[in-house]
Parts: structure tokens; C-alpha cells; sequence
């Protein structure tokens, strides 16, 4: 028959004296363990043998085997020995109520249905059930609705295998209302089939531990949610954390310090102390790996804050600022147990410092440059000057060059040298433009930029590197300067006394470099280009005026003169800064201030001129004579056929005002169709009836759409249709692309 295990009650009934613990044990397996069943002669031999291993426990020796003696004797001795084994069983029938009822682990049995038919003293004092108030009831009646699955599940068990594997914790109702928590074991006996008979039960008051379990388990996981928020935190957070003992060894790291390093954690706990890293100053000077701040934090117990260090990877430098705090493990601070390592990424950060400053200072150079540009019969030569001093000036141990092709197409031409030595300066010229040129020459074939690294080593350089190392030039970069066109009109060459490839920052300053003198180029070129054009129109208005008197000649002169040397200086720097104000967003408003008040003042100077061209005529000779003079004009280059017709008391109806208008309109139209038209004719009829006037100008020339037009006026249509506007007067076009254009205008006197 299966025996269940020992339990607390075993254990405390051991503690006992010898007598009252054999009694309470033989007691057990023979009052409480046998089967309540009729006994056969099997079990009746069983019986005896387990009475007389039943006195074998209490006297300690075994029944004395004693021979037949005669009937009555037999009987009064059996009747004896009868008498002595009733009065040891009452007694320990009696130890066994008494241990019972006053057990420490309360006692129950259930029956193979689960209802309860015995419960102990310990039971109703633990749980305040007699065992009148438990007898017949299902044992889940007193369990807790969340246990009574598990139980149910773990008597099926004892049914199944006579115990179950470990004891049961639950929960059962008090008799008053409350829920306390019970330890229990048990045990299931079985009948000679095998089928569960009863469940011998043993529990004792858990309440306590169970709290004590629970509130363990609560700390536990506090802990491990502490735990968690703290390694989500350590991990999450954008510094890099490195932690050492007190040898100086990584004991830990977070992901930003992997980020940072932009190595492994595996690695980063690998790192040895005694290996010198290749670290540096802010100032570029070598940093001693001892003198990291860790390790003097270790050595002193001082904490660092903001120490700036320089980690070579490479070709490239990662900057960090470092802080370090001490840690103590206990209250003797004499020496750090451990150091904390905190650290950021300020590469970044301390490029766009150096950049911002090199930005300031180049945008000073470009003021300077650009007012330098604005004076008078500057040439480009003394502005390149200005400029490379100044290059050379924030970027020490740079020498620069501006190259532009020479006139045979094959050499270079020196522009500006200002820092070059000269013998090196007197041998450029003899560069060749082409693939396999220096850097110069190269970058000037091929259109983009060309990088040297190592002047040494270049093939490019083969004929010329003992020059650039006689002045101690290791690298060279060009950056090529074209126009619009994409045709190349220089090069700005650098060269440095150290290897150097050039950085994002470098990049884009040497772009603002070719870009503005690219516009400072150009702007010399069309100022040529202006000098000619007016030497040229100088030229033809003297040819065309030999007829007209002096002073008209004189007043042509001057208007000639000033706008070449006024207004169009106020207007070339004017779109010096317009140009500049698209690639420098920093500036872009102070450079279209400074654009608005240089055409403000070419605007002011515009109408001085203007003033001085109304012709004297319209007062003088009046509107016909005066439109008669300014086509004969037009006739007179036979540029095209003009053909003037009106209709009208004009001079009469006209007032001085509109008369001025209609001139203007006139001269605007014709001057639009000699530069776009491409016509051989023009047409001007001018209709003047009480109470309008109608002016109309056609031509035979290309045309255009008129209803595109509409949309996208010309200036000088526009000066027109304002025009008409002031006098209140209407406006009509009619063009199509090859059909010419005709002009109708009604003005209201």
C-alpha cells in the first residue's frame, strides 16, 4: 500500500518521548491506514501479525511463543493476554486522541468523493471548523475559487499515484470570512482492487510565509523593473557611458558608446590600457593614453569635466568631450573603486565652430573684395590679389593661384600670385593644359576638380615635383572656374605644405571662391564688352549727328559718358550682390539691401537722364513734327521703312500732357520692333477725333502669341500699357507667331 511522506506532524511527534511515538506511529498505520472493511482469515492472520509487531514497538520484545496448554488454560491466558493488548490499545487510542486533538498540522480526511469525514482539533482551531460542520461537505466548499481548479486537479493525482510530487499552497476560507494560506500534504490509501478509499490530509497555517513569499516576489520584480528601466535608460541615452574598475578595465558600455566608437561592445571590452591609442589635443599635439581622464580619476578621485580629445580612425579624427566621476564601493574613499566614463560625439560640433569662423571670415573677405570690384578701372588682377592674400590669410600654410588660359589655347596665364614664391610663379606659364598636366592644367582640360594628395608621388607631377619640393608643397587642389556656357575661364589652385585632402567645409568655400570669381570675371568681361559697345554707339550716334548742332552732340556725349561710368558701375555691383545673395543664405538679405540701394541710386541717375532726353521738339515744333523727327531718325539708318499717317486737329485737341504719352508710346514700340521683330515695315497712324484719340502702330515682322503675351509682358510693353493706364486710356495687341504684331491704343481727351 503506497505511504505518504513524512510531514511536519511526523517530524514533531519524532520529537517526543520513545513510548507516545511508538504508540502514535502504530497507532496510524493500524487504526487509521487499514481499510474499513470486513476481515477475512487473510486478514485476520494480518491483523495478529501486525498486533504482535504492535507489542514488538511497545515492549520492545517479541510475543513469547508458549506450547499448547489445556483448553481452559489456553482460554484464561488468551482471555489475559486479551485483557493486556485492549488496555495497551486504549491507551493508545487515548495518545492517539491526544496527539490528534492537539497536533500543530491540522488533520483531515476525505473520502473518495472529496467530502470531508474527520478533521482534527489543530484543523478547527486553524480554520474554526468542527467536525460537525465539515462532515459531508466537498472539500473546495472552504477553498478559494482561484485554487479549487488546482486542488481538484491534485486529488486526481493522489487518486492516480497514492501522492503527489510536492506539497500544495493554497488558500481556504475561515470559518469567520477570511482566506488564509495552507501548506498541505497528503496521502491516498487503496482497497486490494486498487481503488482509492480515503485522503489522509496534514496542513499547517502558510499565511505568514506567504506574505512574506509575496512580498519578496514584489521586490523582485520592483527590482527587475528598476533593473530594466535602468539598462532601457543606460542604453537609451545619447551620451556614451563607459564604466572601469579599479584596474582600469572596461567592465561595461552602452549602445552610444558603440555608436560613437563605431566598434563592437566585444571590442570595447576588450580594450588594453596598456596600448597606446593615437589620440590628440583640440590643438592637434598628442595626448599620453595615462593622462586620459579616467585613469587620473582612478589615481586621484578627481572628477574631469569637458575634456576635449582627439581619436585618429583612420584618415579622420572623432572628436569627444569627456566627463569622468568617481565611484566608491564602501565608506573608505581613500581610492575609487570604479570610475564612470561619460562622453559626446562633438566632431560635428566643433567642425561647424571652425566652419562658422572660417564662414565669418570669408564673408568679411567677399565685403571686401566686392567694394574693392565696385571701384572704378579696377582690373581683375588687383581683385584676385585681394582675394587670395586673404584666402591665404585664414587657411595658413595655403599658397594660391588664379589661372586663366592663355590667348594660344595650350599654356597657362598667371592672374594672381600674391604668396607664391616667384621662381615657382615664372615656370606655371610653361604648363601645358591637358590630361596628364599638373593639377592646374588638368583641372582646366577635364572641367572638374582635380585633387593631389601627394605631389611626390603624382605622375603629373614628375617634371615639376622637385620645384613644389624645393618650397615644400605636398599637395595641390584646382578647382576649375566656368561660365554659364560651361567654357573655362580659369582655375583657383591651392597648394599646402602638408598632405591634404580637402574636407565637406574646404568644398564648399573654394565653390564660393570660384563662383565669386567667376561673377567678378565676368562682370570685367561685360564691362569690356559695355566699353566697346559704347565706343561703338559713340561712334555711330557722331556718324549719324554730323548734321545736328553742337550742343546736341555734346548732350549725347555726356549721357554716353555717364551711363558708362555711373550707372552702369551701380548696376554691374548691383548684380554682384544679386549673385552672390543666391548662394549665401547667411548674407542673402544684407547682399539684396545693398542691391536695392545701388539700383535705387542707378534709378535716381536714370532719371536725371531721362529728364534730360524729352526732346524740345513737342513744345517747340509740337507732336507731328516731333514724331516726324524721331522716325526720319529711324530712316535715316535704314534699318527699316517707316510710314507715319494722321488724321485730326491733333496739336489742337492734344493736350501737352497726353502728347507726351503718345510720344513716348511711339518711341517704345519702334525701339521694341527694331530689337525683336526682325519686320522691314512699320506703320504708325495716329487719329485724333473730339473726345478720344486712337494711335495705332503695326509691323510685318515674326509676331508672337498674343494671348501668352497677356501673361508674360516685356519691360517695354509694360512701359507702354503703364503708360496708357496714367491717361486712363486702353490697350490692345494682336499678334500671331509669323504675321507681325499691330498695336492699338484709344486714349480718352
Amino acid at each position: 500500500m503506497p505511504q505518504r511522506p513524512e510531514t511536519d506532524t511526523d517530524k514533531h511527534v519524532n520529537s517526543l518521548n520513545t513510548k507516545p511515538r511508538a504508540i502514535y506511529g502504530a497507532f496510524l498505520r493500524y487504526t487509521l491506514c487499514a481499510p474499513v472493511r470486513k476481515p477475512n482469515k487473510a486478514q485476520t492472520r494480518e491483523t495478529m501479525s501486525t498486533k504482535n509487531q504492535v507489542k514488538k514497538k511497545i515492549t520492545g520484545k517479541a510475543p513469547k511463543v508458549t506450547k499448547p496448554a489445556p483448553s481452559e488454560t489456553r482460554l484464561r491466558l488468551k482471555l489475559s493476554g486479551l485483557s493486556k493488548e485492549f488496555d495497551q490499545l486504549k491507551r493508545i487510542r487515548e495518545d492517539y486522541e491526544e496527539v490528534m486533538q492537539n497536533a500543530t498540522e491540522a488533520i483531515f480526511k476525505i473520502d473518495a468523493e472529496g467530502k470531508f469525514y474527520f478533521v482534527s482539533g489543530e484543523f478547527g482551531r486553524l480554520l474554526g471548523y468542527r467536525q460537525e460542520d465539515v462532515a459531508g461537505h466537498h472539500f473546495t466548499s472552504i477553498v478559494h475559487p482561484d485554487e479549487q481548479e488546482t486542488t481538484v486537479e491534485i486529488v486526481k493525482v493522489l487518486m492516480q499515484f497514492g501522492k503527489a510530487k510536492d506539497n500544495l499552497i493554497f488558500r481556504v476560507r475561515h470559518k469567520d470570512g477570511p482566506y488564509l494560506w495552507v501548506n498541505c500534504s497528503a496521502v491516498c490509501f487503496f482497497d486490494e482492487n486498487g481503488a482509492a478509499t480515503h485522503i489522509l490530509g496534514f496542513a499547517h497555517d502558510f499565511t505568514q510565509q506567504q506574505r512574506l513569499i509575496e512580498e519578496l516576489r514584489s521586490s523582485e520584480k520592483a527590482l527587475l523593473i528598476s533593473e530594466e528601466r535602468y539598462h532601457s535608460l543606460f542604453d537609451a541615452m545619447a551620451e556614451g557611458i563607459v564604466m572601469m574598475d579599479a584596474s582600469g578595465k572596461i567592465i561595461t558600455c552602452n549602445k552610444s558608446a558603440e555608436r560613437i566608437f563605431n566598434v563592437s561592445r566585444e571590442q570595447i571590452l576588450k580594450f588594453d590600457r596598456n596600448v597606446q591609442s593615437d589620440y590628440v589635443h583640440a590643438d592637434g599635439s598628442p595626448f599620453p593614453a595615462m593622462d586620459h581622464p579616467a585613469y587620473q580619476t582612478l589615481k586621484t578621485g578627481e572628477a574631469y569635466r569637458e575634456v576635449v580629445i582627439g581619436i585618429h580612425r583612420g584618415v579622420t579624427i572623432i572628436w569627444i568631450s569627456v566627463n569622468t566621476a568617481p565611484i566608491y564601493y564602501t565608506e573608505d574613499k581613500s581610492k575609487p573603486d570604479a570610475v564612470v566614463v561619460s562622453f559626446i560625439d562633438i566632431t560635428q560640433a566643433k567642425s561647424d565652430r571652425e566652419e562658422l569662423q572660417v564662414n565669418q571670415q570669408f564673408l568679411q573677405l567677399e565685403k571686401e573684395v566686392l567694394e574693392l570690384n565696385a571701384r572704378p578701372a579696377i582690373t581683375v588682377g588687383e581683385v584676385a590679389d585681394c582675394f587670395l592674400q586673404g584666402l591665404e590669410k585664414i587657411f595658413p600654410g595655403m599658397y594660391s593661384t588664379l589661372l586663366s588660359p592663355h590667348p594660344d589655347g595650350v599654356h597657362l596665364k598667371i592672374v594672381s600670385a600674391p604668396g607664391l614664391p616667384a621662381i615657382f610663379s615664372d615656370i606655371l606659364p610653361l604648363v601645358e593644359i591637358g590630361p596628364d598636366s599638373t593639377t592646374s592644367g588638368k583641372a582646366m582640360f577635364l572641367k572638374e576638380v582635380v585633387i593631389t594628395d601627394n605631389i611626390a608621388v603624382d605622375a603629373s607631377w614628375s617634371r615639376l615635383s622637385g620645384f613644389a619640393e624645393q618650397f615644400g608643397f605636398k599637395s595641390s587642389w584646382s578647382f576649375p572656374i566656368l561660365n554659364r556656357a560651361d567654357e573655362v575661364l580659369g582655375t583657383i589652385t591651392a597648394y599646402h605644405t602638408y598632405h591634404a585632402l580637402p574636407e565637406k567645409k574646404e568644398f564648399k568655400i573654394f565653390d564660393r571662391v570660384r563662383n565669386l570669381l567667376r561673377i567678378i570675371i565676368e562682370n570685367k568681361m561685360a564691362e569690356e564688352e559695355v566699353k566697346l559697345s559704347n565706343e561703338k554707339y559713340l561712334s555711330a550716334t557722331k556718324a549719324m549727328a554730323q548734321a545736328a548742332v553742337d550742343a546736341q552732340e555734346k548732350e549725347r556725349a555726356d549721357i554716353g559718358y555717364e551711363l558708362h561710368d555711373n550707372v552702369n558701375q551701380i548696376l554691374s555691383t548691383s548684380k554682384l550682390y544679386l549673385e552672390l545673395a543666391k548662394n549665401d543664405d547667411a548674407q542673402r538679405m544684407d547682399l539684396i539691401s545693398r542691391s536695392i540701394s545701388s539700383i535705387g541710386d542707378a534709378v535716381a541717375e536714370i532719371r536725371h537722364i531721362s529728364q534730360s532726353l524729352v526732346p524740345a521738339s513737342i513744345d517747340d515744333l509740337g507732336l507731328i513734327a516731333s514724331i516726324d523727327d524721331l522716325l526720319e531718325n529711324i530712316r535715316f539708318t535704314k534699318a527699316l521703312n517707316v510710314e507715319f499717317f494722321h488724321t485730326g486737329e491733333v496739336e489742337s485737341l492734344i493736350r501737352e500732357k497726353i502728347k507726351l504719352v503718345i510720344f513716348r508710346i511711339i518711341q517704345e514700340q519702334v525701339t521694341n520692333v527694331l530689337k525683336h521683330a526682325e519686320a522691314t515695315n512699320i506703320f504708325v497712324d495716329l487719329v485724333a477725333e473730339p473726345g478720344m484719340i486712337e494711335l495705332s502702330i503695326s509691323d510685318d515682322g515674326k509676331g508672337f502669341d498674343a494671348e501668352h503675351i497677356k501673361t508674360k509682358k516685356g519691360v517695354g510693353l509694360k512701359n507702354i500699357a503703364n503708360r496708357v493706364e496714367l491717361v486712363n486710356g486702353k490697350i490692345r495687341i494682336e499678334s500671331t507667331p509669323g504675321k507681325g504684331c499691330k498695336l492699338r491704343i484709344s486714349i480718352p481727351i
